[in-house]
């Protein structure tokens, strides 16, 4: 386990298409074993947030880190 016990760190990230903010000042972490699901409306920033951990998309601002990287 990560000192923290963050598996999955999420600090401030903010992504921007443009002139359209999709996620503003997003963080959270994940802990091992931990089970998150991620909920909201339509065009809340879900599948932002989920592309930019995954790394499709690159965070406008902020960092996440996987297991430390």
């Amino acid at each position: 386990m990560r000192p923290s016990g963050a598996v999955l760190s999420v600090k401030g990230v903010t992504k921007r298409f443009g002139g359209l903010v999709a996620v503003s000042g997003m963080s959270f972490d994940v802990a091992q074993h931990e089970m998150v699901g991620v909920i909201g409306p339509n065009g809340s920033g879900k599948t932002t947030m989920l592309n930019m951990i995954s790394g499709a998309f690159k965070p406008t601002e902020g960092r996440i880190s996987l297991k430390g990287r």
